[in-house]
């Protein structure tokens, strides 16, 4: 006998509730970083591209030009690092759990649907949450740290290194604060 799930259960319905929602504001993200779609690989090419920038040197009418520094180009082979967070539901949480601020007689909304859309938004944020914190490390330490947690043990997958000069990272050490 077939199980008849609810229509909120199928992929249409929760794949509209995600795509209704707004991206929340990132700092890194936003200023750093370009959007671009989600790519459907599981190996990326990553190209770094550096150039020191620096004043072009001035020369008199009669001295030959004087040679500046170049680009410098790496390709990196990457796993792509996946992010699936998941929630169980209970039929028993979903029932009885009522939204904040709302009342018990309130017939308009579907308690089983906004505990679904309240879930999703959840392990929505967290996603977002993480591609900042990964932002944040390239822009901060010029390395991104891609680790995976197993068993509550951090392991390293992989470094994306973005070649960021030593004198361009912000230490502080002892009493220096911001």
């Amino acid at each position: 006998m077939p199980l008849n799930l609810p229509p909120y259960f199928e992929p249409r319905a929760m794949t509209e509730v995600i795509t209704k929602r707004k991206p929340l504001p990132a700092f890194f993200r936003d200023r750093f970083f370009r959007r671009r779609p989600p790519q459907n690989a599981s190996v990326l090419e990553v190209h770094v591209v550096s150039r020191g920038r620096q004043l072009a040197p001035f020369v008199t009418e009669h001295e030959a030009g004087r040679l500046a520094g170049g680009r410098t180009k790496e390709a990196y082979t990457i796993k792509a690092p996946r992010l699936r967070p998941k929630r169980p539901f209970r039929a028993v949480d979903l029932l009885n759990d009522m939204a904040a601020g709302r009342s018990p007689y309130d017939e308009q909304t579907d308690p089983v649907e906004l505990a679904l859309v309240e879930t999703m938004d959840d392990l929505r944020d967290d996603i977002e949450l993480t591609v900042e914190w990964m932002c944040a490390q390239a822009v901060t330490g010029g390395k991104v740290l891609v680790v995976d947690n197993i068993e509550g043990v951090q392991m390293p997958v992989f470094t994306v290194d973005y070649q960021m000069p030593a004198a361009h990272r912000v230490l502080l050490d002892g009493a220096d604060l911001w």
